[in-house]
């Protein structure tokens, strides 16, 4: 009997079931086409995990479609920095994934992301060319140099950021008395024109 106790990782959360959301200006890539290397489509994003201390996404939950892979169908977690997206297309499209890493992820379990977990996705890919570590995310930049990866400080990648509903609806409400004081300032000098 092992007594191996698995650590979570508690600060990553399911975008859809948090309280958050897309920032203004960033695209909700949920229900989005995954397609892998040699533009072969495996399945489609149906969810975000998100780092809550950091707010940043960090994994996307991708439903792999396993039949005409050969695989069984389930859902993966895929490093976001892997991925590229296409927004004319809709579509997720991550150069470095194969079958063969499709194959080797571990299953997703909603809200059991250990660090066992993590460790099992970054071993998946370490060893594949053109993906480097930025921090201690994975991501795919094959065309930057090496020693820009060094440096955890510059944001190599894009990242979705995430906004508290609660801070969005306090924006919201501001700009609504905003434009009403607009409103009845204008009012006023029509009257004054009259």
């Amino acid at each position: 009997m092992s007594n191996n106790k698995a650590i979570y990782n508690n600060h990553l959360i399911a975008l859809h079931e948090s309280g958050f959301e897309i920032s203004d200006g960033e695209t909700d890539i949920t229900n989005w086409s995954v397609v892998a290397s040699e533009n072969q489509l495996v399945g489609r994003v149906s969810e975000l995990i998100f780092d809550e201390s950091t707010h940043r996404v960090v994994y996307l939950v991708v439903d792999i479609n396993g039949k005409p892979l050969n695989l069984i169908s389930r859902s993966v977690i895929v490093p976001i920095g892997l991925a590229e997206i296409d927004r004319k297309e809709n579509l997720v499209i991550i150069p470095v994934l194969t079958v063969g890493h499709l194959a080797s992820l571990p299953t997703y379990e909603q809200g059991k992301i250990t660090i066992d977990t993590e460790n099992a996705i970054r071993s998946v890919f370490a060893r594949t060319h053109g993906v480097v570590y930025v921090g201690h995310e994975l991501a795919y930049r094959p065309n930057a140099p090496e020693e820009e990866y060094l440096d955890d400080e510059k944001p190599y990648h894009s990242r979705r950021v995430i906004n508290d509903h609660t801070s969005l609806k306090e924006e919201i409400r501001e700009n609504i008395i905003r434009v009403k004081e607009t409103v009845k300032k204008m009012e006023r000098d029509l009257e004054k024109l009259d």
